[in-house]
């Protein structure tokens, strides 16, 4: 299905400040690295292939909040960085409550420089559906936000790269409890995409020592991983093939 494209008219720097926040910035190296602008625009995509599975187990789905959602979601960073699952997983409820005044504040600064409106829907309040998930929209955000996490971190093992066995495993934890993380989607498990399958569990020890550098040629074949399979055919359909086979790191 096509979609309109976004307008960011008007959202001066946006582009420049995302493409400047490295994902995963804490392991080095990161053989395919990515950053928030990259990260935001496959989101959309991904989002945008889960929409048709959606909008038939909630017809009342808003699909164009859900599209405005997915690029705009890590929009905050812009001010407050990235903070990565682990930092996040260690700390203490008063520095996640900390975390989201952090958050909170940085949706204030950008709703006072950037237009108010962004696809017919108010920028500051979008911003806040992302951070208090409290609606379909912005969970099913959520939730494809963490498989396009997960999916990086398998792309680097695929690539031979160890060191993102860790995170690809806590973001396997993390859909174990699905239901309880996403609970306003839960209708969505099951439903036949890829994504909402259970997550396949695979040796990533044995796949990252057998790992070697992506080519156009080993990027397409099938890797025993439903939702990676799904995570790259959705990258090659959108921006080709040459974002998962250029090393940027070694």
């Amino acid at each position: 299905m096509k979609y309109r494209a976004i307008s960011f008219h008007g959202f001066d720097g946006r582009k420049e400040e995302l493409e400047a926040i490295e994902r995963f910035k804490s392991l080095s190296p990161m053989h395919y690295r990515t950053n928030d602008y990259s990260h935001s625009h496959r989101v959309l995509w991904l989002a945008e292939d889960i929409l048709p599975y959606a909008v038939t187990v909630f017809p009342n789905l808003n699909v164009e909040m859900t599209r405005t959602l997915s690029p705009t979601h890590d929009d905050p960073e812009i001010i407050i960085g990235d903070i990565e699952l682990d930092q996040k997983l260690k700390m203490s409820v008063q520095e996640l409550h900390q975390l989201e005044q952090d958050e909170s504040a940085a949706i204030e600064i950008l709703a006072a420089r950037f237009p108010k409106m962004i696809n017919g829907f108010n920028y500051r309040e979008l911003l806040y559906h992302a951070l208090r998930k409290n609606s379909i929209e912005a969970q099913l955000v959520s939730y494809v936000d963490k498989i396009d996490a997960r999916e990086e971190s398998r792309h680097e093992i695929a690539a031979g790269n160890k060191l993102f066995i860790p995170s690809a495993q806590r973001y396997d934890a993390i859909f174990k409890a699905k239901e309880t993380r996403w609970p306003l989607i839960t209708s969505l498990f099951g439903c036949g995409h890829p994504f909402f399958t259970e997550m396949l569990e695979q040796d990533l020890e044995t796949i990252a020592k057998k790992g070697t550098f992506h080519t156009p040629e080993s990027i397409q074949q099938r890797s025993g991983d439903p939702a990676y399979d799904c995570w790259k055919r959705i990258t090659i359909e959108r921006c080709g093939i040459e974002s998962l086979v250029t090393v940027k790191e070694s």
